[in-house]
């Protein structure tokens, strides 16, 4: 058995005010926790498990969501409904090893954040590097030094003895073996909070080994401003077509619908966002609806790239409203205005 552990019995204070961060909702509508392991390589779990306080459960109305969101993965999925708040992440693992019976192999992953990885293997400790990172807070990570092979020599927690820190991924083989750890320090501790670096570190001290394993698209979401600039990269964006994308044009007066060429800077500059993936193109147009198809034919000419086009909208001034909060924060909407058949929506969107 591997099993998938998602400790979220934390009091989210970094996240003040709002529901629990797991629960927050991504911008592509997954929540945070869901969009945080989704580039892990399923093929060798046999189960997820997931620890939650039932204070939040209740008071956000959560469980089905939780239960909803979790069908995606298609793995028999517990969740553990914890009465009080745990003193770590440790300590959340251990209860769920014993309370939900979890036997075999396990792999923790922190909720708030987001890495790709292909298939883990027991013992392992996923490795990041400071290097690829252009923002960090170095001395809030975990980091270990290795040897050429792989294996991990030591682990430290909040102290930078390489480039390599733990980014929230740890297996364990055998899952017993965890809890016992963990209760044993847990036994010797007289003050502070017990990491799984602990736990791996005591291991070691025990003659087991651990391999590290370097992931990809690292993304650190530990505290909601870390959270709201991740969130701000994606955009749904209204571009108007005619003067716009391509060169204005008219129903009645030449040129006509469908006829003109693209302004190609602006056309690189949308496709550009369009590739990204963080970016949803809806194309506006006061074309009334019955030119769709010949407006398909001009965009698919052109090269034009977009998800979706809206049709008859009066020629005349738009406004968008949306609304905010504070896990969507002020502002949500923006507007620009451009000289028609100006190249410059590059330099605009800056």
């Amino acid at each position: 058995m591997f099993t998938l552990m998602l400790p979220c019995a934390g009091s989210s204070s970094r996240y003040p005010n709002m529901r629990p961060k797991w629960s927050l909702t991504h911008p592509n509508g997954r929540l945070m926790i869901t969009q945080g392991i989704s580039g892990i390589d399923f093929s060798n779990f046999d189960s997820i498990c997931m620890a939650v306080l039932k204070t939040d459960l209740e008071k956000y109305k959560l469980r089905d969501a939780i239960y909803d969101s979790f069908k995606e993965f298609d793995l028999d999925f517990k969740l553990l409904e914890l009465d009080e708040p745990t003193t770590s992440q440790s300590e959340t693992v251990s209860l769920m090893i014993d309370m939900l019976d979890i036997k075999g192999s396990i792999f923790i992953k922190d909720c708030d954040d987001y890495f790709s990885v292909e298939e883990v293997e027991p013992d392992t400790v996923c490795v990041y590097s400071l290097q690829k990172l252009d923002e960090v807070i170095a001395k809030n990570k975990s980091y270990v030094d290795v040897d050429n092979n792989g294996y991990v020599k030591t682990i430290v927690e909040k102290r930078v003895i390489s480039e390599l820190f733990c980014c929230g991924g740890y297996s364990f083989s055998d899952a017993n073996l965890f809890s016992d750890t963990f209760k044993k320090l847990q036994k010797d501790a007289k003050n502070g909070e017990i990491y799984v670096s602990h736990i791996i570190y005591q291991q070691l001290l025990d003659g087991y080994n651990f391999k590290i394993k370097q992931v990809d698209d690292y993304c650190d979401w530990g505290t909601l401003k870390d959270w709201n600039t991740y969130r701000s990269q994606y955009k749904t964006i209204f571009m108007d077509l005619d003067g716009v994308l391509v060169e204005s044009s008219s129903e009645y007066f030449p040129p006509y619908w469908g006829t003109t060429d693209s302004i190609k800077e602006n056309v690189s500059v949308l496709n550009k966002l369009y590739e990204s993936g963080k970016v949803r193109i809806i194309i506006t147009t006061s074309r009334k609806s019955s030119y769709k198809n010949k407006t398909i034919e001009q965009l698919e000419r052109l090269g034009i790239k977009y998800h979706d086009i809206i049709f008859d909208l009066l020629h005349c001034e738009r406004v968008l409203v949306n609304d905010y909060s504070k896990t969507n924060p002020y502002p949500t909407a923006k507007s620009c205005n451009l000289f028609r058949n100006s190249n410059q929506l590059g330099d605009l969107l800056k």
